[in-house]
């Protein structure tokens, strides 16, 4: 019974080295919302038209975005701003090496701000 709970901690142990916080728990952090008055608007991203409004769309947190709201004629730019959460870093540093490196690899620790755009076209 013995060896079966210190088997238990320790793959637990070592389950927990090899996550990371923000990993984990910030996967929809490039996530945004386009809303627009009047409906259907596009949405076009750096440059790429990606849908009419309303959308969400899952977006590369780890750069910033230049995004163009338009419809009859109406144009409205907006900038989507990436950020480092200094929350992620700080678990990430508690809980030790490898969870520093895997966030930092996958861009874990980014996110966008606004998360919803809402564009006023009339």
């Amino acid at each position: 019974m013995r060896k079966i709970v210190i088997l238990i901690v320790l793959v637990s142990f070592i389950s927990l080295s090899f996550t990371s916080c923000a990993a984990l728990f910030n996967s929809g952090g490039g996530r945004v919302s386009f809303m627009s008055n009047p409906s259907s608007a596009e949405v076009i991203v750096d440059g790429q038209s990606l849908g009419r409004t309303p959308v969400t769309l899952q977006l590369d947190r780890k750069q910033t975005h230049q995004v163009t709201i338009k419809k009859d004629g109406k144009v409205r730019n907006y900038i989507l701003n990436t950020k480092i959460g200094a929350g992620w870093i700080v678990l990430d540093v508690l809980a030790g090496f490898v969870p520093i490196v895997v966030d930092a690899a996958t861009g874990s620790w980014y996110s966008l701000t606004p998360k919803s755009v809402n564009a006023q076209l009339q």
